[in-house]
């Protein structure tokens, strides 16, 4: 397919191997499959996807324990300047709280700096850091 692009995936852990990934642009810059793929693999090697995971099967025993765990950290973790927001999240009820948890674990995301952008010169070829 002309559309297909190929990437190279050097992780930051040395044990990974590195790899060549080939994508379909057809997308686009609206549906961008190399940032696709980036959050995903983020999101998967952050922790957010087994988090997630955790929150979906946990039972309401499990769910309750979890925000009581979040409540504890948040309270020894606090300074002066966050002790208003730890007040607001010890008064949350468990399923409002979860809920906030939720929401931050399952937005997958991932910052792209340019170190060289595609030109003619450099035969539409460009780095990016993801």
């Amino acid at each position: 397919n002309s559309n297909n692009f190929q990437f190279v995936l050097i992780p930051a852990e040395h044990s990974e191997a590195i790899e060549t990934v080939e994508c379909d642009g057809s997308g686009g810059l609206t549906d961008d499959a190399l940032v696709k793929y980036a959050k995903n693999y983020f999101y998967d090697k952050t922790g957010a996807k087994g988090r997630i995971d955790t929150l979906n099967n946990a039972s309401p025993q499990e769910r309750e324990l979890i925000a009581q765990q979040i409540r504890s950290q948040l309270e020894g973790s606090s300074s002066t300047s966050s002790s208003k927001s730890s007040n607001r999240v010890q008064e949350m009820d468990d399923n409002t709280l979860l809920d906030m948890l939720y929401r931050n674990q399952s937005a997958a995301s991932c910052d792209i700096t340019a170190v060289t952008v595609p030109t003619p010169l450099n035969q539409h070829h460009a780095v990016s850091l993801y």
